[in-house]
């Protein structure tokens, strides 16, 4: 053990000092008697702030030329969240945590295992992309540490753990009891540079669970099963055999029905959901049911009342709001909805600004591909002139079936105006978003609202 990390091991175990009242890692958020927490990217600017604020000591990796008492570590992410874990008196360990991380899939499956755990009369919390109210999918240490104290009235706790999240250790310190991993695929190389950093920082869930964990695997997904976790596995899958296997998968435009499998006991499901890719979900989340000693037949019956999730194949007559935004997500969606259309599949979508430019003609070829009518128009451009964007998308298109308005509101409103009845319309890429960004200014922009406007 190094000096540094026995001076956060002698600062965490004893107590800490008892002038230090709050915890902050945001110079905006600072309070009198505050331990602010100085990561590499923090500005000189925001360290003066904060200290002008009321920060009493600073969390950092380096000696900094100030007179304010100093915690030196070698991780400021680590000591972050295992003091953060300390301040809160170990929070999660008075709950079931449930984390569920993937490329794709993560929301739905997380709604699910809320839904299931609700109606069995269990407390639980869930959060995710639509509940954070940031860019965030997982809070940070501090907030997430914070919140986990304020839920010791419910038994359980389900979050979406993204890559990022991973990465930055801000689960670091958790005490997971069920961890799921929905599938992998092509995602955040603007962020992780390579696939093989992307796994990697997907897998960090699966590194420190506890003996007597569960770790729920994707049997269908040959990265994903690479994985050797240190705790009881289950698998579901469609293709693979599985410990929780669909088969007999029927698909309308009503919902899914199909076959359960487990050991050697056939249970019929029916979902209002729709398509394969719900399938895999449902399996996931009753896998984690199961690990929570929830019997089969009574969580299928509560999956018979779960509706859908906020743009998450959100149906609106014929149209379809989905938030897929990449490439995987994008091809599973429409190749959910190509068979259930009886005229023309029309698609709508564009990529995010200062974002992974690699998938964007990848995203034009699935989609000229897959539909039969393509708009490409804006999403979240941010900084990125919105047409440049278009024209790279473009780039990839196989036919020339696709045209191009940068402006989404129109796009959406040509989509709308030139369909017939028997065509299926697909909006991707914002699913539950209610603004757009661009040039750091957020719009409201909500393709759900906008559809119900026009409609």
């Amino acid at each position: 053990m190094s000096k540094k990390q026995k001076s956060l091991q002698n600062f965490i175990n004893s107590g800490m000092p008892a002038n230090i009242k709050h915890l902050s890692l945001d110079s905006r958020t600072v309070q009198k008697s505050t331990l602010f927490f100085v990561r590499k990217n923090t500005k000189q600017e925001h360290i003066h702030q904060a200290i002008q604020k009321g920060a009493i000591q600073l969390c950092t990796s380096q000696k900094l030329d100030l007179d304010i008492p100093q915690l030196i570590v070698d991780d400021v992410d680590v000591a972050m969240a295992e003091i953060a874990n300390a301040f809160y008196n170990n929070p999660s360990q008075n709950l079931t945590m449930i984390g569920c991380t993937g490329t794709s899939g993560k929301t739905t499956t997380s709604h699910l295992i809320e839904h299931i755990f609700s109606s069995l009369n269990t407390p639980i919390s869930l959060i995710g992309t639509i509940e954070t109210q940031s860019n965030l999918t997982t809070p940070n240490s501090i907030q997430l540490n914070q919140l986990l104290s304020q839920m010791q009235n419910k038994k359980a706790y389900v979050m979406e753990v993204s890559s990022h999240a991973l990465d930055q250790k801000r689960t670091h310190g958790i005490d997971f009891d069920v961890a799921i991993f929905t599938n992998f695929s092509h995602e955040h190389l603007d962020y992780h540079h390579t696939l093989n950093d992307y796994f990697h920082a997907k897998s960090k869930l699966f590194e420190n669970l506890k003996p007597e964990a569960t770790a729920i695997l994707n049997a269908d997904d040959a990265k994903v099963m690479t994985l050797n976790p240190p705790c009881k596995t289950l698998t579901f899958g469609i293709d693979h055999p599985a410990d929780f296997q669909a088969t007999n998968i029927h698909v309308s435009l009503e919902g899914t029905q199909f076959d359960l499998l487990f050991q050697d006991q056939t249970f019929h499901v029916k979902t209002h959901l729709i398509g394969k890719i719900n399938v895999y979900n449902i399996l996931a989340a009753l896998s984690s049911g199961f690990a929570y000693d929830f019997s089969l037949e009574d969580q299928i019956q509560a999956l018979q009342m779960f509706k859908t999730v906020k743009g998450r194949l959100e149906r609106i007559d014929n149209v379809f709001i989905d938030y897929a935004h990449k490439p995987d997500a994008l091809k599973k969606t429409l190749e959910t909805l190509r068979p259930l259309c009886q005229g023309k599949l029309i698609c709508v979508f564009g990529c995010g600004g200062n974002r992974d430019r690699a998938k964007r003609p990848q995203m034009g070829h699935i989609a000229t591909t897959l539909a039969d009518h393509v708009i490409i128009t804006s999403d979240n451009p941010r900084n990125e002139d919105p047409l440049a964007i278009c024209q790279e998308i473009a780039k990839g298109c196989s036919k020339n079936n696709f045209t191009i308005e940068s402006n989404r509101k129109k796009a959406i409103q040509q989509a709308l105006y030139s369909s017939q009845p028997d065509d299926l319309i697909l909006i991707a890429g914002k699913g539950h978003e209610s603004t757009q960004t661009t040039h750091n200014q957020e719009h409201e922009l909500d393709d759900a609202k906008l559809v119900y406007a026009l409609k």
